[in-house]
């Protein structure tokens, strides 16, 4: 491991790879870093932008996209011989074959509805991916998405409260997605007429990550389960492997 651990990771053909350590506790203790890191499109990433990964320390991969994203664009680490790669479809491709109309809905409540239809239906993904961290030498692991704001942030926001991480600081760290997403707005998706002095990370994570929707889904999972770390258990990741997640993210 040859970089010095940050929250945010700048490697090129990325936008939002950051180490989810350093957090602090409700024990009094903090996250550790290199041990789990979460990241958007790394399926893009060159050989030196996946030497910079690998350096690093990454271990493992999870992409967790759906079959249709992956086929469209293939992962990168997928053929490598130096990292072991894994897919965890979280989403599943017939989600929206009855899909939530975003048409007159509150971003928040929009997003909300999206999670919990995860949560309820692919209980058995989560646990295959966090199963899949839990294993012996699988860290330092990287698990992505298309943006690591949604699939990805809810997998961050288990393994935080594995952790004892509040609440609050959890919502914050999905929340910190739009800092680095507008980014990838502007270099990929924005409009002529999109004003970049305008179209802040605030404006961005309003739309697209606000955290009133993380916590709503914590609530959520807190009146159904009885917190993050019981629906994890509930979703089939078995107590050893859940003492596993929590020696490495705070032992």
């Amino acid at each position: 491991m040859n970089q010095k651990p940050t929250r945010h990771i700048d490697i090129k053909g990325a936008f939002n790879i950051r180490d989810i350590g350093g957090y602090p506790t409700v024990q009094g203790t903090e996250t550790n870093w290199q041990k789990f890191i979460r990241a958007d499109c790394i399926y893009r990433l060159g050989e030196e932008s996946q030497l910079q990964l690998i350096n690093y320390g990454a271990r493992t991969i999870i992409d967790l996209r759906r079959d249709e994203e992956f086929n469209l664009r293939k992962n990168v680490f997928a053929d490598r011989a130096d990292i072991e790669f894994h897919r965890v479809d979280i989403a599943g491709d017939d989600w929206q074959d009855d899909p939530i109309s975003r048409e007159g809905m509150e971003p928040r409540k929009w997003i909300f509805a999206i999670y919990q239809r995860f949560l309820d239906t692919r209980a058995h993904k989560f646990a295959e991916a966090l199963s899949t961290l839990a294993q012996p030498g699988a860290l330092p692991g990287v698990y992505h998405c298309e943006g690591g704001q949604d699939r990805t942030g809810l997998i961050s926001a288990m393994l935080l409260a594995i952790a004892g991480v509040a609440n609050e600081t959890i919502i914050a760290d999905y929340a910190l997605t739009a800092q680095y997403r507008v980014n990838y707005f502007f270099s990929e998706l924005a409009p002529p007429n999109v004003d970049p002095a305008e179209y802040t990370p605030e404006v961005y994570g309003a739309r697209n990550c606000p955290p009133e929707a993380m916590a709503d889904t914590i609530a959520y999972l807190e009146a159904k389960y009885g917190g993050l770390e019981a629906y994890v258990r509930a979703a089939g990741v078995g107590d050893g492997q859940v003492e596993a997640l929590k020696m490495e993210l705070v032992g």
